[in-house]
């Protein structure tokens, strides 16, 4: 498949006359940092999900092998309601399926088990009917659910496609009617073979836009909801060391192109010494944020050796895309005297983020206090496991953009 250009296109270029924050926390409010029941710590299928009453959990059910629990809670983590879900015995008996990922917007819910599609309607306050499975061409990787149509995106290297050309796919589904709208193949971004070493969220959805990221460049494509280009993000920050600084570019001929497992290995001693986009995700329709790692480590304090990232946020005024902060580092570098909740823990790639919301679980089984360092919470926590079981902690960030 070939993207179309839009002839309007936009190119986006980081200049220095945009607003510098020195600290993601100017952007992103903790509101919710809560220790989930003990029982979370084994049976957490996928990470959690935005819905529109809160936030959903997919659980294993210790006593039936075929159904699911859904727990819904409110964004200050209280339970709401708790929903056991069949799944078909028919998609069970393959032990290759897992369930990684799932969906929930008005009626529908809709669960991702390697290449099926499970779609599920409500038909009470506490019922869920299964109405639809699907079989898809390809394994996606992450589902997005915009009212009753489901997209679906996949960017990386799995067992069945290593040796393809194509790694990078998008689908679309309608719930309402049950069938498969398109899946498409789309150009694999620029440094895609390093997603062997390390999942990265390098394609994403919001409810009007599309973008997929170059990982060995700062480079991100955005499309309209009809694939079509509309503007590209690009920069190159001062602490970028870029592929083509280290000889990267023989591993782009055309032998490495036709022999990836070579190619995996020989890239594997380029890991550490490059600078990658770990992730770009839409805040919102008009918010970008992209996180990139830097070569550098921390020297001292309690992250030294630690691989320094960093966060860069654009947005979308006017119909042009520009760089409102740039160059954050994830966590403080002073945690030693720092309150960590608000100051400490990284926006993961795997959280997920919707309309200005993000929610993710971190393996933390204390309480937090706003007042705690990162050496309390970290000595707290190896107390509380000399005679516990690791807990999950769900963090819930809101987004608010800076008027510094």
């Amino acid at each position: 498949m070939r993207l179309r250009l839009n002839c309007g296109l936009i190119i986006a270029i980081a200049c220095n006359l945009c607003c510098h924050a020195q600290k993601l926390s100017d952007y992103f409010i903790l509101d919710t940092a809560l220790v989930l029941p003990a029982n979370y710590n084994q049976i957490i299928l996928a990470e959690p999900r935005f819905c529109d009453q809160g936030i959903g959990f997919l659980l294993e059910d210790e006593l039936s092998p075929n159904v699911v629990q859904y727990d819904l809670l409110t964004r200050k983590g209280n339970t709401i309601s708790s929903k056991r879900i069949l799944i078909p015995d028919t998609i069970l008996a393959d032990k290759r399926i897992k369930i990684s990922d799932f969906r929930v917007k008005g009626t529908y819910l809709v669960i991702k088990a390697w290449k099926y599609i499970l779609i599920y309607h409500m038909m009470t306050s506490s019922e869920f009917m299964i109405k639809n499975v699907l079989a898809t061409r390809n394994n996606y990787s992450k589902i997005q659910l915009l009212d009753s149509t489901l997209i679906l995106t996949g960017c990386g290297y799995n067992s069945e496609n290593i040796d393809s050309t194509f790694h990078t796919y998008i689908g679309s589904i309608n719930c309402e009617q049950g069938r498969i709208i398109y899946e498409k193949q789309l150009p694999d971004p620029q440094g895609i073979m390093f997603m062997r070493f390390q999942p990265r969220h390098i394609i994403d959805v919001s409810n009007n836009n599309l973008l997929i990221s170059d990982i060995t460049r700062y480079q991100i494509k955005v499309f309209d909801r009809l694939l079509l280009q509309t503007a590209v993000l690009e920069r190159k920050p001062k602490e970028w060391l870029g592929a083509s600084d280290l000889g990267y570019k023989r591993f782009v001929t055309n032998y490495f192109l036709n022999h990836p497992r070579e190619m995996l290995d020989s890239l594997r001693s380029y890991y550490y010494s490059l600078s990658l986009i770990e992730f770009a995700k839409f805040i919102n329709d008009s918010t970008i944020l992209v996180g990139w790692n830097t070569t550098k480590v921390f020297t001292t304090g309690l992250l030294e050796k630690t691989k320094i990232l960093c966060y860069d946020i654009w947005v979308k005024r006017n119909n042009v895309w520009t760089l409102l902060a740039y160059d954050m580092h994830n966590i403080n570098p002073a945690l030693d005297s720092s309150p960590s909740t608000t100051h400490t823990f990284p926006l993961l790639q795997r959280f997920d983020m919707v309309d200005s919301h993000v929610a993710g679980v971190e393996q933390i089984s204390v309480p937090l206090w706003n007042d705690w360092t990162y050496e309390k919470i970290k000595n707290e926590e190896e107390k509380y496991l000399q005679n516990n079981d690791a807990n999950y902690t769900l963090f819930l960030y809101q987004y608010r953009c800076s008027q510094k």
